[in-house]
């Protein structure tokens, strides 16, 4: 873990060093952070890598997305849009019924697994199930080198944005969020008949809305 933080300690800033005299000085601190941060994560993505990723969630016939902790919101959001796409997406952010959805899924469907540090143990233990399975494993991690990555068949990695207070705790929900938004813009950019199905679904739940 060390020599992960020490390889991409020249990108990451540090909130204790925010100015704390100056509110709309520290904003554009912030706000310079997060775009280097988004930017980082989708101009190195590897295309043919990325490209494999999206013909696989294309042709599954089930996407299971997972992640623990407060990275779970992200995969919430990839749930969501997937189906919004017309792609059959599951998750629950809770880790004994994520373990029950991957024993019933077989060698068609494929597990999306998001995690900062890619160290989780639920999701390594998902990741080995699913092997035995015969199933596709996505990693999005920004840890290359971590476990998590090497049970997986594909790796996306995510930019280290900030750390908080101290070095050694990273985060960075923001990338992991962008790289989903990315995703989810380029499966409808394949097949703009996609879009009918997002309009179907908007239409659907408009009566919840004001």
């Amino acid at each position: 873990m060390a020599l992960a933080i020490a390889r991409v300690k020249s990108p990451v800033s540090s909130l204790a060093s925010l100015n704390q005299d100056d509110v709309s000085q520290a904003l554009d601190q912030i706000a310079a952070s997060k775009e280097d941060e988004i930017d980082r994560t989708i101009r190195r993505l590897p295309a043919a890598t990325l490209k494999e990723v999206l013909d696989l969630l294309e042709n599954s016939r089930l996407i299971q997305v997972a992640a623990e902790g407060d990275t779970y919101p992200v995969a919430e959001d990839a749930v969501y849009k997937l189906n919004q796409l017309g792609l059959l997406a599951i998750s629950s952010p809770t880790m004994e019924t994520v373990i029950g959805q991957t024993m019933n899924m077989s060698s068609s469907d494929c597990l999306w697994l998001i995690s900062n540090s890619g160290e989780s143990s639920g999701l390594l233990k998902l990741a080995d199930l699913a092997k035995e399975k015969g199933i596709k494993v996505v990693a999005m991690t920004n840890r290359p080198d971590s476990p998590l990555v090497a049970k997986s068949d594909y790796h996306l990695t995510t930019a280290i944005g900030q750390t908080v207070l101290q070095e050694e705790y990273l985060f960075s929900r923001l990338a992991s969020s962008s790289l989903v938004e990315a995703i989810f813009l380029l499966l409808l950019n394949r097949d703009k008949k996609r879009l009918s199905h997002i309009q179907a679904h908007e239409k659907l739940i408009a009566d919840r809305k004001v």
